[in-house]
């Protein structure tokens, strides 16, 4: 088999390796009149512990004439947290509750003039929020939120048993490599007509090594990060077990369009013939790696 598609294929899946999630926090900076801020907004928190919201300053130290807060909402309704001092005066800490697996805690920052002392005149600007006055307080604050209507959101997610983390990782990328092996093959067979039975080989194993990643391993993982087996539709909406058994689902068919098992040679009763079968192969191989480029979280439409 030529290595050229073995390197294309694997310069593939480094490629696909970009959906795979980044739990990094984000920072917000608003500023005003030599006087910053930047309010953390993290990826993700841990359930049932409660989670730190860093916000740093300026290297002036504390913001003259204004406290920061972050108002909060969870479905026991909404609450509002103080930022005090932390490990050094250039760094706050707010601290929100604890809650369960897949809980999503709503919230957005408050800038609000400090009790007994006039408000310096300030002009504060962020070019990554909305500023201004909101709709959920009436109060002198200042809030930062990504828009008028919107605030920011993070999902608490349980502990993951790493081993069983890589083992889903390792058959979801291993899977992907098969099948494109397999779209390759089908190229060359569409011109050769070699390698027919390699092309099926490689579909069966790809195909073995996502249902494995996809099932067993990725319905145990979701439990232990959210707590449910099954998010996608019909029963839910979550992006990433949707098209996760969407793939599976066309997989499924592909493998069963021949009408006889896939190691079978020639066309059987109703079933397509190799060369459908191939241009067939090809066409789903690019969707699904298509899916794989989509961020491997849990999105919701």
């Amino acid at each position: 088999m030529p290595r050229r598609i073995w390197l294309l294929c694997l310069l593939s899946v480094l490629l696909a390796a970009s959906g795979c999630p980044r739990h990094r926090s984000r920072w917000v900076e608003v500023r005003s009149a030599g006087q910053s801020i930047r309010f953390e907004v993290p990826a993700e928190a841990r359930a049932g512990r409660p989670l730190e919201l860093r916000a740093r300053l300026s290297a002036g130290g504390a913001v003259s004439g204004w406290r920061a807060m972050v108002h909060y909402r969870t479905a026991e309704g909404w609450g509002t947290a103080e930022y005090h001092e932390a490990a050094s005066d250039t760094e706050l800490v707010a601290i929100l509750p604890a809650l369960a697996k897949s809980a999503v805690a709503h919230f957005f920052f408050i800038l609000e003039p400090t009790e007994g002392i006039p408000a310096p005149s300030a002009d504060w600007r962020s070019e990554d929020a909305w500023c201004g006055k909101g709709k959920e307080r009436s109060d002198d604050g200042l809030q930062i939120r990504p828009s008028y209507e919107e605030t920011f959101a993070v999902t608490y997610k349980g502990d993951v048993d790493r081993r069983l983390l890589l083992a889903h990782v390792l058959c979801m990328m291993g899977g992907i490599v098969p099948l494109l092996v397999a779209a390759a093959l089908a190229a060359v067979f569409l011109r050769t007509g070699k390698f027919v039975g390699a092309m099926r080989r490689f579909v069966l194993v790809g195909f073995v090594l996502l249902l494995l990643g996809s099932v067993p391993l990725g319905i145990a993982l979701e439990y232990q990060v959210f707590g449910t087996y099954w998010e996608g539709w019909p029963f839910g909406r979550d992006v990433t077990d949707t098209k996760s058994g969407l793939m599976l689902l066309l997989w499924l068919g592909l493998i069963l369009s021949r009408g006889r098992w896939v190691f079978s040679r020639g066309r059987a009763s109703g079933g397509l013939s190799d060369e459908a079968w191939a241009k067939l192969l090809i066409a789903l191989s690019v969707f699904t790696f298509a899916i794989y480029l989509i961020p491997h979280q849990n999105l919701r439409f």
